[in-house]
């Protein structure tokens, strides 16, 4: 078989592309809505706590700011624990077992 007759030989090229999996991401949860992040003190079981937001639709976490420090004559100053809370004690607290998890429990009553 030639050139010339390869080409004229539909009959083995493919109408359509098969379909692969996505060699990028392998992401099962796809949100279906526009992530609305609300900001929150998140607890972890030691007690320690971390400022950051979730979604308030699906419970997904966004960014964790893990060290809070203020400005101190030597520089920047590590905040402690009680320090912590009563700078945030306005925002809702949310118990996580893992601070690397990527979702929280979300409640859904009406």
């Amino acid at each position: 078989m030639n050139n010339f007759e390869y080409e004229n030989d539909k009959s083995e090229i493919p109408k359509h592309k098969k379909k692969r999996e996505s060699s990028t991401s392998k992401s099962i949860n796809k949100a279906k809505h526009k992530h609305e992040y609300v900001e929150c003190l998140f607890i972890e079981e030691d007690e320690r706590p971390c400022r950051g937001t979730y979604c308030k639709l699906c419970g997904k976490i966004g960014n964790v700011k893990l060290f809070e420090t203020e400005p101190s004559d030597y520089g920047l100053r590590m905040l402690d624990y009680d320090e912590v809370f009563e700078k945030y004690k306005k925002l809702e607290q949310v118990h996580i077992v893992d601070i690397f998890q990527r979702y929280v429990p979300i409640n859904k009553g009406n």
